[in-house]
Order: C-alpha cells, then sequence, then structure tokens
C-alpha cells in the first residue's frame, strides 16, 4: 500500500501492462454485505496493474471510512496497488477538495457509494461531480435501508 500526499506527480492513466486508476469512495458509515459483494465483483474486475485510489482523512490519526478500509484489504488480496491519498496537512476543506481533484485527475473510473441519508452528499458526492465534470465514468450506488445496492446514475 502507498501512502500519498497530495503533491505526489500524476501518473499516467494507462499503463503499458494495462492497468487503470480507479478512485473508490463511500460515506463514512456506508457499508454491507451486499456493498462488499458488489465493491469485490468491481474490484476483481480490474486489469493487472491497475490502481485503486482510496481518500484518507484530513487527520492521519483518524481511520479511513469503512468502504475504503474495505476496498483496501480486497485490492490488496487480489494484488492491485492501493494509495491512501492524503490532503495537505495545512489546508482544511480546500486542502481536501484539492485532494479530490487531484484524485480525479489520474482517474480512469469512479465508484462510490453512499449511505441511505447522504445520496450524492458531502465529500463522496463532491468526488462523483468532479468526475462528472471531467467526463470521468462514473456510477453511484446507495444503500437502502436494508442493506441493499441500488444504482443512483451512471456517468457519461
Amino acid at each position: 500500500m502507498y501512502y500519498s500526499q497530495i503533491d505526489w506527480a500524476p501518473a499516467p492513466t494507462h499503463y503499458s501492462d494495462g492497468g487503470m486508476n480507479i478512485v473508490v469512495a463511500g460515506s463514512y458509515q456506508a457499508m454491507s454485505i451486499h456493498l462488499a459483494t458488489h465493491l469485490f465483483s468491481v474490484l476483481r474486475e480490474l486489469p493487472a496493474g491497475s490502481i485503486v485510489l482510496l481518500r484518507a482523512p484530513r487527520n492521519p490519526s483518524e481511520p479511513v471510512g469503512k468502504v475504503e478500509a474495505v476496498a483496501a484489504q480486497m485490492a490488496t488480496d487480489l494484488q492491485l496497488d492501493v494509495e491512501l491519498c492524503f490532503p495537505p496537512v495545512a489546508g482544511g476543506r480546500e486542502g481536501v477538495f484539492k485532494r479530490d481533484y487531484t484524485m480525479i485527475e489520474r482517474a480512469d473510473r469512479v465508484v462510490a457509494y453512499f449511505s441511505p441519508d447522504k445520496i450524492m452528499d458531502g465529500g463522496t458526492g463532491h468526488l462523483v461531480e468532479a468526475a462528472m465534470n471531467r467526463d470521468i465514468p462514473s456510477e453511484a450506488w446507495r444503500l437502502d435501508d436494508g442493506g441493499r445496492l441500488e444504482r443512483v446514475g451512471d456517468w457519461p
């Protein structure tokens, strides 16, 4: 697993071995067996050499969100590279937005998961919106109250 600050040099999005960069993000409390099963199916279909880009919290002593934690473990088990992307230490909310935009600029695809009460809201919604504005293929899913997934939409 790689730990990155926002100042990384953007990597090429396509690699000679066919890999791709995928951003996986979720509302902080979003998780269910249905979400985990879907996430595994997404990750297992990625070509070798792919990198899974995950958001890290502003405070490095805080844990990552549930979706990011599960995605990191699954990707590692599938022998995919994982990068935890931290916002700049000084920068507050603007630093978080800068991190998100840098992640999207590197992304070939975005997959986002939302809690029932957070559809297209918060930082995860910001990531999807930034991807949509840049024509990065994106898909958004929400958990219903029973923990099942419903497609919110996909773009473009």
